[in-house]
C-alpha cells in the first residue's frame, strides 16, 4: 500500500441547491485520512470534539459550519454527511473494482444518467449521487464498485458537480434499478424503511 495521497486544503462546498438542502441538517462530520490494516480508509471526525464520530451517535455529528470549521482547524480533507433514513434521503456510492481499480464502463454510464445532483469522489475515480427516495434494503457490491444506502453511513461530500447533472436533489428511479440490475440483486421497489444500518461505516 502506498502513501496516502495529499489533497489540496479543503475551501468548502459550493451554495448549488445540493448543499444547500444538506446544509439545513445537523447531520455533518469531518474526516480524515488512515491506513487500517493496509486499507486506506476515511473515518469520520466529530465536528465540536475532533475525536471519532459514530453513524448512530447524533451527538457526534454537527452543522455544515462546525464540520467545516474542523477541517480548518485540524487541517482536514474534507466533510461527509450521515444518513440517519430521515428526509428520504439516499447516498449513492459508485466507484472503482477492487480487483481491476478501475471504475465500470457500465457504472460510469449509470452514473451519468443525469436524474439527480452527481459529484466526484475524493479519489477522483468514482461518484457520489444523492437522491430522493427510500429503500427497503440496501444495494451493496463494494467489491464491483456498488453501495446505495439511507442509513447508517456517512458519506463524504465534495462538491464537485458533475457537468450534464441536476444541481439538485432528485427522485432516481432509473438509475437506483440499473445498479440493482448491476449488482445482481431483484428488483425491490424502493418503498419502506431504510434498511441499511447493519455495518456502520463511511462511504468511499
Amino acid at each position: 500500500m502506498g502513501a496516502l495521497v495529499s489533497t489540496p486544503p479543503f475551501q468548502g462546498l459550493p451554495p448549488i441547491p445540493a448543499m444547500l438542502t444538506l446544509f439545513m441538517h445537523p447531520r455533518w462530520v469531518a474526516w480524515k485520512r488512515t491506513v487500517i490494516a493496509g486499507q486506506r480508509k476515511k473515518p469520520p471526525v466529530d465536528p465540536a470534539t475532533g475525536g471519532p464520530a459514530c453513524v448512530d451517535q447524533p451527538s457526534t455529528w454537527g452543522m455544515y459550519e462546525a464540520a467545516l470549521a474542523r477541517t480548518r482547524s485540524d487541517d482536514l480533507p474534507g466533510v461527509g454527511f450521515v444518513l440517519n433514513g430521515e428526509n428520504d434521503l439516499i447516498g449513492i456510492d459508485i466507484d472503482a473494482n477492487k480487483k481491476t481499480g478501475q471504475l465500470d464502463p457500465h457504472l460510469e454510464e449509470i452514473a451519468r444518467f443525469g436524474e439527480t445532483y452527481t459529484e466526484r469522489s475524493p479519489s477522483g475515480q468514482g461518484y457520489r449521487l444523492f437522491a430522493r427516495g427510500t429503500l427497503s434494503q440496501a444495494i451493496v457490491r463494494s467489491d464491483v464498485g456498488i453501495e446505495v444506502y439511507s442509513s447508517g453511513r456517512y458519506l463524504t461530500v465534495t462538491g464537485q458537480h458533475i457537468n450534464g447533472t441536476p444541481l439538485d436533489i432528485r427522485p432516481a428511479p432509473r438509475t437506483l434499478e440499473a445498479l440493482r440490475h448491476r449488482a445482481g440483486l431483484e428488483d425491490d421497489t424502493n418503498q419502506g424503511g431504510a434498511g441499511a444500518g447493519l455495518y456502520p461505516r463511511e462511504g468511499q
